[in-house]
């Protein structure tokens, strides 16, 4: 997920027609009403980066105007930036009427050969996208607005019309974007003759010769993995078998907390040079059983110790660390816990990182493609065939080796490969399919349907697979983590006010005015600038106003008199079971109307009771309990 922002000024429209308040824009899912100068933004357009245009639609008292930009080069933002309300900016173009047709829900990517070789002239891509009406139409051409992108240029290129040329053996991924929506076609190249016939090209081979570092050293063949105790099925061993969503635990008592050392160390097979040792933090069990600090140390053949880390923080929430060490001749590594918590804390994964060297491949060698030298458990003719690394165990850096990927049904190309916000190695309880909808929860962006994305359940302090997490009645998508006025669920789709705000932060722009006040008065809540804006010239700005509770639109800034009062004010000997009804000489606001607004008093003590706008705004009713 991106997101950007589509200013607009006024355009260039032929045929007399203008921009103005009765014009909508509209860019992917993101809408605006156009303002009275034909002026409009439109922020945080979620967008994976290319072209898409601006559409406009305008109802002049029953007759219907379509406008559409020519297409917009969009500089995406990342999902973090999305959190935190950013955005970035962009200007649009002249606009011109006419019968625009909409943009594709789908695209097919297809091939004339999935296979190039130095002796073809490369091959065409065509691209075609479906319309909301089911309607299918070429949009192959730059002109139509798609836009290509290669997983590795250097294997395979692809020209902005969709035209694969091969620069040397390997596989890719081509993904076309158009407006949004994205398709995807994997290709193979065969540069060159492969002398010893072991499936893997002559190029690729020399281009892999040297070992660039990188494999998990704690997965060779020979290595092997102790600790001070384990619980149950959860031995040592699945701390190095390249699988996250698997642990580790300690033995019941094993604990920092209870006053033990619990440790783990790999000890490895012969001497080895090593970049780093990573520790990634459990999964498995992600809640209330965590390392929170710990030691690393290393050891030569003699036991001598040739690192220590002294107490390292593990930051969390996943408590993932991965420390520099920089040494050749090591033949066991250990962490010992210093912080955790519960009684059987646990790890998911302990790697050893290789420094550059090693082997490689070998042109001569036929050997070499049923080796494994990234130890992720795909052979190296195997990882050639899939596009992924052989000197990597996890090609994407998602936390998954690339072969247990492959196992449970995700991409190894892909961190994430439900584009949810979290990476598939993060995801919780991957294998279900919590919410039945024939996905499993690692390619499902909302596991739970709930209306909020796993990653941002997450970042919430949510749990994904539960549409009310905390128990309370509320789901989740109505819960106000914030306190902002705004449903959670609003705040991470456009919805109804148009933005996209951040559900952690009541003040998404920083500009002194709640999301929540915002949204209701029509401000921008991610543009600080609107401020200090006074749009109903009464010399209040619109902050002023929000710390008041007035409307920043309506230039009255004289509270409204109180008409009637029944039973009147100070009235004696009332029922303390009977309606006070207070009549106003203006409406008020929703907002306004809060308990103690009108009280009754019994001896000087309040009644408990509550109190109603009326639909008029006129009267505010306080009924006893």
């Amino acid at each position: 997920m991106f997101a950007s922002c589509l200013l607009g000024s006024i355009p260039n429209i032929s045929f007399g027609q203008v921009l103005n308040e009765q014009c909508i824009a509209s860019a992917l899912n993101r809408n605006v009403r156009v303002n009275p100068n034909g002026t409009f933004a439109i922020r945080n357009v979620p967008f994976v980066g290319g072209i898409l245009k601006v559409r406009i639609v305008c109802d002049r008292d029953g007759q219907i105007d379509h406008a559409s930009s020519s297409f917009l080069e969009v500089a995406p933002l990342t999902l973090a930036e999305i959190i935190a309300g950013g955005f970035g900016n962009i200007s649009a173009r002249p606009l011109r009427f006419l019968e625009e047709p909409d943009a594709p829900v789908d695209l097919m990517v297809t091939s004339t050969s999935d296979v190039l070789t130095l002796d073809s002239f490369g091959a065409q891509l065509t691209v075609t996208g479906t319309r909301p009406s089911g309607a299918e139409v070429d949009l192959t051409s730059a002109s139509d607005g798609t836009f290509y992108q290669s997983s590795n240029p250097d294997i395979i290129t692809v020209t902005p019309d969709g035209i694969v040329f091969p620069r040397s053996s390997g596989r890719v991924i081509i993904a076309a974007v158009n407006e949004g929506v994205v398709g995807t076609i994997a290709l193979s190249s065969v540069f060159s003759a492969d002398r010893d016939g072991d499936g893997i090209p002559d190029d690729f081979e020399s281009n892999n010769a040297i070992n660039p570092g990188g494999a998990n050293l704690a997965r060779l063949p020979g290595a092997f993995v102790n600790a001070t105790s384990f619980s149950g099925s959860s031995t040592p061993d699945r701390a190095v078998d390249g699988n996250t969503l698997t642990s580790w635990f300690t033995a019941v008592g094993d604990a920092a907390n209870k006053r033990s050392s619990p440790f783990i160390e790999v000890t490895l097979p012969e001497d080895v040079n090593v970049a780093q040792i990573k520790l990634l933090g459990n999964r498995q069990n992600s809640e209330g059983f965590d390392f929170f600090a710990g030691e690393f140390q290393a050891f030569d053949a003699a036991d001598v110790e040739v690192f220590n880390s002294g107490e390292l923080l593990l930051p969390g929430p996943i408590r993932d660390i991965a420390v520099p060490v920089d040494l050749d001749g090591v033949r066991r590594v250990r962490f010992t816990a210093t912080a955790d918590e519960s009684n059987t804390p646990g790890l998911s994964e302990i790697q050893v990182i290789s420094r550059p060297g090693g082997p490689g491949l070998d042109p001569e060698n036929s050997g070499d493609a049923a080796l494994d030298f990234d130890q992720d458990g795909l052979t190296n003719l195997e990882e050639f065939e899939r596009g992924t690394s052989i000197f990597l165990n996890d090609t994407d850096a998602d936390g998954l080796d690339d072969a247990e990927e492959l196992t449970l049904g995700a991409n190894p190309l892909l961190a994430d490969s439900d584009n949810d916000g979290l990476l598939d190695g993060n995801e919780v309880n991957p294998t279900a399919d919590t919410d039945g909808d024939g996905l499993p929860n690692f390619l499902d962006p909302d596991s739970d349907d709930d209306g909020l994305p796993d990653g941002v359940e997450v970042s919430l302090g949510l749990s994904p697979l539960a549409t009310d997490s905390d128990g309370n009645g509320l789901p989740d998508v109505s819960e106000d983590s914030d306190g902002d006025g705004i449903l959670d669920g609003e705040e991470v789709q456009s919805g109804e006010d148009g933005f996209v705000t951040n559900p952690l932060r009541a003040d998404t722009d920083g500009d002194g005015m709640p999301d929540g006040y915002e949204a209701r008065f029509g401000l921008d809540p991610t543009d600080p600038s609107d401020a200090a804006e006074d749009p109903d010239g009464d010399g209040v700005t619109n902050l002023e106003e929000s710390e008041r509770g007035t409307d920043p639109f309506n230039p009255d800034t004289v509270a409204p008199d109180v008409a009637q009062v029944a039973p009147a004010d100070a009235e004696p000997d009332v029922d303390v079971t009977t309606a006070v009804v207070v009549r106003f000489t203006e409406p008020l606001f929703d907002g306004s109307v809060v308990s103690g607004v009108v009280r009754l008093l019994q001896n000087g003590t309040d009644v408990p009771g509550r109190v109603a706008l009326s639909n008029d705004g006129l009267s505010v009713t306080f009924t006893p309990d």
